[in-house]
């Protein structure tokens, strides 16, 4: 990306700054949290076969997964039970009152105080029924409308409802997941504010090297910058930066984002801007890819569990819209997964 020329002395002036802020916000952030001496690596698949689940993962040398569970529903889904006989770990997403909208089957929050009331009550009953989560997320990707109908001050109400439920039981707590182009927005946004406008401009070079996201970079270099063109994705970011302060304030124990981009160096300054902002450890929930490339995968993970040690990441491994998974069936690897399950034989001993 073109960046505004300036001379030398100015450049490393600047990048002292930037270096300064970084090591700052990582000094604060070590003084309130231990580092996770191990990454819980996971795996979420989209088959409706715990079975299969189980399969993949082994293949890939994990025991442990993310699945998924409408507390409004009383009726808990089979994989609970198969997970637990096969000795795993989960990573439960608690979705609420799933029914149809928005193209899918979003959660619909439980608003008042009588709704929370009732709200609560379930989720100790689907906690209490199914054991103690590695991590509780509550919900999916809650700014997106596809996955979550309601506004920001009633996800916060939600979140910090299943918070007091959760640590009552002594089970950590996370959101549902800032997605990544949002996230990736707010890290560029908060660089500029901080003066590091070149910075700012590399790591948005990075995070939208994309060609579907060369529309963002020339919305972001225009000057002024005046917002996004496209409406969804302005709401989007517009809900993240909602959040920010509000998951500072909660207790909840960490701060997800979700991440579908490919330069594994955009991943760094995510993780400075989240710890620093919100003053809680980070997690990835849902981290992948929309090719099949090994280097992909391995750089990824270097990223996120060798260099960041994030305490929980989950790897997306199946194919979707326009995601593709690690496996061409079931424990049947592909490259890109067989690169996964070698980065997981190297580093054992980061691994719990």
């Amino acid at each position: 990306m073109e960046a505004v020329p300036i001379s030398r002395p100015r450049a490393a002036a600047g990048a002292l700054a930037l270096a300064a802020l970084t090591a700052g916000a990582s000094q604060a952030f070590a003084a309130r949290h231990h580092t996770a001496p191990k990454t819980d690596l996971a795996i979420l698949m989209t088959s409706p076969n715990a079975a299969d689940v189980v399969t993949e993962a082994r293949a890939l040398g994990l025991h442990t997964v993310r699945f998924s569970q409408d507390a409004a529903n009383p009726k808990r889904r089979p994989g609970f039970a198969v997970f637990r006989r096969a000795g795993f770990r989960m990573v439960l997403t608690v979705n609420y009152d799933q029914r149809p909208a928005n193209g899918g089957r979003p959660s619909h929050p439980p608003v008042g105080a009588a709704a929370l009331a009732t709200y609560r009550r379930r989720l100790a009953s689907l906690l209490d029924a199914t054991g103690r989560p590695a991590l509780l997320q509550v919900g999916n990707e809650e700014i997106a409308p596809r996955f979550f109908t309601g506004t920001m001050p009633q996800y916060v109400a939600q979140l910090n409802a299943a918070v007091s439920v959760a640590h009552r039981r002594g089970i950590k707590v996370t959101n549902g997941g800032l997605t990544s182009e949002p996230v990736a927005l707010l890290t560029w946004d908060d660089l500029r504010r901080h003066g590091h406008a070149a910075e700012a401009d590399r790591f948005a070079a990075r995070a939208f090297s994309d060609p579907n996201d060369r529309w963002i970079l020339r919305d972001l270099r225009a000057k002024p910058f005046r917002g996004l063109r496209r409406a969804a994705l302005q709401a989007g970011w517009d809900r993240a930066r909602q959040l920010i302060p509000a998951f500072r304030a909660s207790h909840m124990d960490y701060v997800n984002f979700h991440w579908y981009h490919h330069d594994a160096r955009a991943l760094a300054p995510v993780v400075a801007y989240l710890r620093r902002a919100t003053r809680k450890p980070v997690v990835t929930t849902e981290i992948g890819q929309y090719d099949l490339r090994a280097d992909v995968v391995t750089a990824d993970l270097r990223a996120v569990v060798s260099k960041l040690r994030l305490p929980f990441v989950v790897w997306f491994d199946a194919d979707g819209m326009p995601a593709r998974g690690l496996h061409d069936a079931p424990g049947r690897l592909r490259a890109n997964g067989r690169a996964f399950r070698a980065y997981v034989e190297a580093h054992r001993a980061l691994l719990r």
